[in-house]
């Protein structure tokens, strides 16, 4: 089994993490969490540095269009938070956190209006 294939968990229903509340058409429908997208986010939250680097770099992979599931995982990626935490990493002095900060930025926003910020 590889990254992608993992077994997904709970449900979450649209509006989690979504601080406005706002529900928006093609976001009305329960969708599954992936376990891995959530343990990255938390990496990318609470860890080092490098724990952050390696996460941002996962996002970037799960986000990519050539990922089967890419505007789930987008959309996931949002509504827990990550967009904040990737912007406060382009703030670190170290080109390697920056570029994959950068890089899992443009592909979540990428063809998705709703993570522009």
């Amino acid at each position: 089994m590889n990254a992608c294939d993992s077994d997904r968990g709970h449900m979450h229903t649209p509006d989690m993490g979504d601080p406005e509340g706002e529900t928006l058409p093609e976001e009305s429908e329960v969708f599954e969490v992936d376990e891995q997208i959530s343990e990255k986010i938390q990496e990318l939250k609470n860890g080092t540095v490098r724990e952050a680097v390696l996460a941002a770099e996962f996002l970037f992979a799960r986000a990519h269009t050539s990922h089967h599931k890419a505007e789930e995982n987008k959309q996931q990626i949002r509504r827990e938070g990550a967009i904040s935490h990737l912007c406060r990493l382009l703030t670190e002095t170290s080109i390697e956190a920056r570029y994959q900060a950068c890089s899992a930025l443009s592909e979540l926003a990428f063809r998705n209006e709703r993570n522009c910020i």
